[in-house]
């Protein structure tokens, strides 16, 4: 299952802020995975950085039966303001986008808005055990996590 393999690269992950997994799937195989990186600047997102490895960051051409699977909800905007992950996902022609569980810092709403207004189709992984999972290693070691 991808979304296994997206968690596998959350566990990998070396971010202080919140560790975050992607896996970017086109016709049933893996393309690239990716873990989020607090320890460059700016930090590296995980949805991002699977983008980038497939070279489909800001390739708006279309790509069949494509997928990317993340542990956290992707984001809209980044800390600093500038546009975030989701956007990276919609600039890159993906169809699908599968997440864990949900970031709290965003309104569920305004993503399926977002994605749906951009043709982009966007579900949480049905599965409790899972989503619970993608939110403890989110949670663990979070330096932005109230104590």
């Amino acid at each position: 299952m991808f979304m296994l393999q997206a968690i596998d690269q959350a566990r990998a992950a070396k971010d202080d802020y919140g560790r975050v997994g992607a896996v970017l799937v086109q016709h049933g195989k893996v393309i690239s995975v990716a873990g989020s990186s607090s320890l460059e600047f700016p930090t590296i997102h995980a949805e991002h950085a699977a983008l980038e490895k497939a070279g489909w960051l800001n390739d708006p051409t279309p790509k069949p039966n494509s997928k990317i699977y993340v542990t956290l909800q992707p984001c809209l905007k980044r800390s600093g303001g500038e546009k975030g992950c989701s956007w990276d996902i919609i600039n890159s022609g993906i169809e699908k986008v599968v997440y864990g569980e949900l970031d709290t810092h965003f309104e569920w709403g305004e993503s399926l808005k977002f994605f749906n207004s951009h043709g982009v189709m966007f579900e949480q992984i049905p599965y409790t055990a899972i989503r619970k999972e993608c939110w403890k290693i989110f949670c663990e070691n979070n330096k932005s996590m109230k104590k």
